[in-house]
């Protein structure tokens, strides 16, 4: 499959001479990039300020930017799942860019350290970058397109984000940097020049905000609209999964781990996994803290918090009864933890993340729906 788009011009496929005063916006390819994240956002960059007007009105406008899919060679680029798709241009050729968007790309994980970014196309891609930003141009990345930027420097000292499930093992290498995921997207440097997007569809944030600071935010709510883009959220937070460490080599620790995990909802869950590790109190909790990062209190309350997401996206159980069901005899303590992990109380976690879904007859006045 080979996805090219009305810009292409001839046999080139170069796309045609920009209109003066156009802001231009690159999307480069790196190898393995995910379609969605660059065909997405080249479909809303490029629609900007002509779609409304078209779907609205039916009269056609001309959109607010010049954009062009780049990679180190212009034509065909592989991404991932063997999906080809068309460069307009060469690096070369973009040099004068005034904004890049840097797309996922499939990364490796903490045990597999980073060959993606030794790729000779990523070094070149990266000083490429360099080049850009030097320039006084915008760089914005989505999801692990924020390692090229780690990897340059450019995100040292700062709060940025990556997709949630690389978070930890990437702040192990670059510690440099506070990798986060409580916003969508953090404008990171000096000048605010690197915008960084969370995983997933958080490109859809990253673009609607690209076109508020270009076209104001009328024609970005406006486009938004057009597209069915909800409004701005809060970020990752509440996608995030509790990813406990369990290759710290302490099987006292361990035992205890595992003691939590199959008997979390038990009111002495902190004493019985104690006893599970065969250690004194106060060797218990230096040595949990040393090997997970957490204390244990603190541990039993995410793996409560995540088994009652659980709960809340796959049941009917009433907010007390899910707290009851994970070791909380207090539902207000439950409801008041459950927000401070996740970013929502349980009933709003339930109204966006329930997997159970509700006909229209069993929504209640408001849209909520009714729990049986």
């Amino acid at each position: 499959m080979q996805h090219r788009t009305d810009r292409e011009a001839g046999a080139s496929g170069k796309p045609s001479q920009r209109a003066p005063g156009k802001t231009r916006i690159a999307i480069v390819l790196p190898p393995n990039a995910l379609v969605s994240a660059v065909c997405g956002a080249y479909d809303i960059l490029s629609s900007a300020g002509m779609i409304w007007s078209t779907l609205r009105y039916g009269v056609s406008r001309d959109p607010i930017f010049d954009i062009s899919v780049v990679a180190p060679r212009a034509g065909p680029a592989e991404c991932l799942w063997d999906i080809q798709i068309f460069a307009h241009k060469a690096l070369s050729e973009a040099t004068d860019s005034d904004i890049v968007v840097i797309p996922t790309f499939e990364a490796s994980t903490v045990s597999r350290p980073r060959p993606e970014l030794d790729h000779p196309d990523m070094l070149e891609i990266m000083d490429w970058l360099k080049g850009i930003h030097d320039r006084g141009g915008m760089l914005c990345s989505i999801s692990t397109g924020s390692l090229l930027l780690a990897e340059m420097g450019l995100l040292d000292g700062e709060e940025a984000t990556t997709h949630w499930a690389y978070a930890q093992a990437v702040e192990a290498w670059y510690p440099k940097v506070k990798f986060n995921y409580e916003r969508a997207v953090y404008r990171v440097g000096p000048d605010r020049r690197i915008w960084v997007a969370g995983g997933g569809t958080c490109w859809q944030d990253l673009v609607v905000q690209l076109i508020a600071r270009a076209a104001g935010p009328l024609v970005a709510a406006q486009t938004a609209r057009s597209f069915t883009i909800f409004g701005q959220r809060g970020g990752q937070l509440p996608f995030t999964e509790f990813q406990p460490r369990l290759d710290h080599g302490d099987a006292a620790i361990l035992r205890a781990q595992t003691w939590i995990d199959e008997q979390h909802a038990a009111p002495d869950a902190i004493s019985g996994a104690r006893e599970a590790s065969g250690l004194t109190d106060r060797t218990f909790k230096r040595r949990f803290k040393s090997a997970t990062g957490l204390p244990p209190t603190v541990y039993l309350q995410k793996t409560r918090v995540i088994e009652a997401r659980m709960l809340l996206e796959s049941t009917n159980l009433r907010i007390d009864e899910v707290a009851e069901a994970v070791g909380y005899g207090d539902a207000a303590f439950f409801r008041n933890l459950f927000k401070k992990v996740l970013g929502l109380h349980p009933s709003e976690y339930r109204d966006q993340f329930s997997l159970l879904g509700a006909e229209p007859e069993d929504r209640l006045p408001g849209g909520r729906a009714q729990r049986r």
